[in-house]
C-alpha cells in the first residue's frame, strides 16, 4: 500500500534479468524500492524511459528522512548513473 503521507517523486530502476527491465514507481512508493532492491534492481540517477521525469535527487532526500541509515546505505548502493 502506498503511504501517501510521506511526499515522495518519480524513482526509475532498471534490471537487465527481467523482461520489463525498467520500473517507473510513483509517488509514495518507498516500501516498493526497498522491494525492487531486494529483486536486483538498480536506481537510476539520472536515466530515464518513455515520457518518465527522473526525479532522484529529490527522491534520495526525502528518502534520507524516511529510511534508516542502514537501508540509506542500501539506496546509494544500488543506485547508478
Amino acid at each position: 500500500m502506498l503511504d501517501r503521507t510521506i511526499p515522495f517523486y518519480n524513482t526509475i530502476m532498471k534490471c537487465s534479468d527481467y523482461t520489463y527491465s525498467s520500473v517507473e514507481l510513483p509517488d509514495g512508493s518507498w516500501k516498493a524500492i526497498l522491494l525492487y532492491l531486494s529483486l536486483g534492481f538498480k536506481l537510476q540517477k539520472s536515466d530515464t524511459f518513455s515520457h518518465y521525469v527522473n526525479e532522484f535527487e529529490k527522491a534520495i532526500s526525502e528518502l534520507k528522512k524516511i529510511v534508516s541509515k542502514e537501508q540509506f546505505e542500501l539506496l546509494l548502493r544500488s543506485s547508478e548513473d
